[in-house]
């Protein structure tokens, strides 16, 4: 189980419009592990954190489920025991990104 007040994952994400459980978050693996954490496995994560950063690309994206939901990387984190989550509806570029997390993270402390 993953606790901490905050998990930030800074790194790609990979959107799949016709099969949502299979976008993912890129990892830096282990040799011959998997270099991808896909939604249908995060819930196994258990994660237990007040805020949860997804600096990535498109991470807020995913396919509308049955009533209102948007299935995807956002509402599986929130499902795994997040508290609140910040993720992007839009490409974005290293750098900026970079530069926009130093200081949410500043202005979050």
């Amino acid at each position: 189980m993953l606790s901490d007040d905050l998990v930030h994952f800074a790194t790609h994400g990979e959107l799949s419009e016709e099969a949502p459980l299979f976008s993912a978050l890129v990892t830096a693996a282990a040799p011959g592990q998997p270099d991808l954490l896909s939604v249908y496995e995060l819930p196994d994560l258990n994660i237990h954190a007040r805020v949860i950063v997804l600096s990535a690309c498109e991470t807020a994206l995913g396919r509308m489920s049955g009533g209102d939901e948007v299935a995807g990387l956002t509402r599986v984190m929130l499902t795994a025991g997040a508290d609140t989550v910040v993720s992007s509806l839009w490409r974005v570029s290293d750098r900026s990104t970079a530069i926009l997390m130093l200081d949410f993270h500043r202005r979050l402390r």
